[in-house]
C-alpha cells in the first residue's frame, strides 16, 4: 500500500522536477530539439519516456463532493513521463546528481495515503528515504 503511494509521490516529484531543469522549461527544450530530462540512464529500458501532448480538458462535478466543483477548464502543458516506475536507487541517483531536495524534506513531513482508511495523515519524518517516518523502515532501493 505505501509502495504504490510512494511511487506515485517520486512520479509526480521527478514530473515537477523535470519540467524546470537547468533553467529551462520542458517546452523550451521540445523547441530547440534537446531532449530534456538529461539524467544519465541506468539502462535504456529505464531510461525511456512516454510524451503527452498539451491538451485542454473539463474537471469536476457540478454535483459532486465540495472538493470536485466546480467544473472548469485544465489545460495541461506537454510533457514526459517515465515509462517504468521510478525505484528508490533510481531517485537517490537522481537526488546526488542534481542536490534536489523534495518539499518534505524542507519541510519536515509528510502526507502518507492510508488505504484502509482512504485518507491522508502528516506523518513527522515522513520523506522519499523513510516514507512512514524517521522512526520506521528505511525505503528499499528496488521499490
Amino acid at each position: 500500500m505505501v509502495v504504490r503511494s510512494l511511487i506515485l509521490a517520486l512520479s509526480m516529484v521527478l514530473m515537477a522536477c523535470s519540467n524546470n531543469q537547468g533553467g529551462k522549461s520542458q517546452a523550451n527544450n521540445e523547441n530547440n530539439g534537446s531532449k530534456g530530462l538529461s539524467e544519465t540512464p541506468v539502462s535504456a529500458k529505464e531510461s525511456e519516456m512516454v510524451y503527452f501532448k498539451s491538451g485542454t480538458f473539463i474537471m469536476g462535478s457540478a454535483n459532486g463532493l465540495p472538493n470536485e466543483q466546480p467544473v472548469h477548464k485544465v489545460t495541461v502543458q506537454s510533457f514526459k513521463i517515465d515509462k517504468y516506475p521510478v525505484t528508490v536507487k533510481n531517485f537517490r541517483r537522481f537526488v546526488e546528481a542534481t542536490g534536489y531536495t523534495t518539499d518534505a524534506e524542507r519541510f519536515g513531513d509528510s502526507g502518507v495515503f492510508d488505504f484502509n482508511t482512504s485518507s491522508w495523515t502528516l506523518i513527522p519524518g515522513a520523506n522519499w528515504q523513510y516514507p512512514l517516518g524517521k522512526n520506521s523502515s528505511r525505503a528499499a532501493d528496488n521499490k
